[in-house]
């Protein structure tokens, strides 16, 4: 069970923004194997009138990096399983959103540095 509804990461980009960030970028670890652990669903992009489901070619441990701003989700898990939140098997990933200030001198980035180095 589980899916997540098409959408962009409008929230997140507007956060970056408001933070001072230039760019953000979403990492996500494969931690469960397709074909293995589920077998069908699972992460997409979305690439014109079609879904891309990047997960069909990943393994356990393979990091995707992709930009929030373009279309994605998750199409349903194993419709046919009921959902169990006691259970940890089917998909699992682990979510990372990397913020980073994109400067073009060595002191601008001494400077961003200061509030993390004391």
């Amino acid at each position: 069970g589980g899916f997540m509804a098409e959408h962009t990461d409008f929230g997140t980009a507007v956060a970056a923004a408001e933070a001072g960030f230039d760019r953000f970028a979403q990492v996500i670890l494969i931690i469960s194997q397709k074909g293995r652990d589920f077998h069908s669903g699972g992460a997409f992009i979305r690439r014109g009138d079609d879904r891309f489901f990047y997960e069909d070619g990943c393994q356990s441990g393979d990091v995707v990096i992709y930009d929030g701003r373009i279309r994605h989700g998750v199409a349903d898990i194993d419709g046919s399983h009921p959902f169990d939140f006691n259970s940890i098997d089917g998909r699992l990933v682990g979510f990372a959103t990397l913020y980073k200030r994109f400067t073009n001198t060595d002191s601008q980035y001494k400077e961003l540095l200061k509030g993390y180095t004391g």
